[in-house]
């Protein structure tokens, strides 16, 4: 009886749902130099992107001459080392960042074949 159809296990129905991307008023595109974060207390992964750039100045003197000709710029008050500047932050279930860590090594092994060819990649941020 085994080409019974009434026999065998029926397939299991999938729908097909459309997904619709939305960009929030607050959204932006935004450069990370690294990550930084951890796990709460409350068992969410929190990590904050940031981008690290030299400090900008807080003050400068700017000398100029009697015919009102800049001379020069001096700073006067500036921060030490370098600046990391914290551009957002990201909290996630571990499930969600589980599937963002399987979709980042794909696109790492991606671009990586891309450079062992040495074909550029497409780095405009808009795609």
């Amino acid at each position: 009886m085994a080409d019974d159809p009434a026999a065998l296990p029926s397939a299991p129905r999938f729908l097909n749902v459309p997904v619709s991307y939305i960009k929030s008023a607050s959204f932006r595109v935004i450069y990370a130099d690294g990550a930084y974060g951890g796990v709460t207390p409350r068992g969410v992964i929190h990590f904050a992107f940031y981008n690290e750039r030299h400090p900008i100045p807080r003050g400068t003197k700017i000398e100029v001459a009697e015919n009102d000709l800049v001379i020069r710029e001096v700073v006067t008050e500036t921060r030490e080392g370098v600046v990391r500047e914290i551009e957002t932050s990201v909290m996630m279930q571990l499930q969600p960042a589980k599937e963002f860590y399987a979709w980042l090594g794909e696109r790492i092994s991606q671009l990586e074949k891309l450079l062992q060819t040495h074909e550029k990649p497409n780095v405009n941020p808009s795609s």
